[in-house]
């Protein structure tokens, strides 16, 4: 709600929405940011900072159009995905 990427994106005139996860399931959460995304007219989605596990029907549904940018202070505070195993 009160993100500063969202009141930097109203600043810039960008439309942007919070949409609380609460307690629904991912499948319904995705679904309903999929609709809203597409009602919107988005046709790039642009994940900063998200956190958050996409669902594979939101994958599917945004295929080849999903960019997620997850910033990190490399190598100190590197996630798990870049580690050998």
């Amino acid at each position: 709600r009160d993100a500063p990427i969202l009141e930097r994106a109203r600043q810039h005139g960008i439309p942007c929405a919070h949409v609380a996860v609460g307690k629904r399931p991912r499948e319904e959460y995705d679904a309903e940011l999929t609709e809203r995304l597409r009602a919107a007219g988005v046709q790039l989605v642009v994940l900063v900072g998200f956190m958050r596990i996409l669902s594979p029907s939101f994958c599917a549904a945004w295929k080849r159009r999903t960019l997620n940018v997850h910033p990190s202070l490399l190598p100190a505070h590197a996630g798990g995905m870049d580690l050998e195993g």
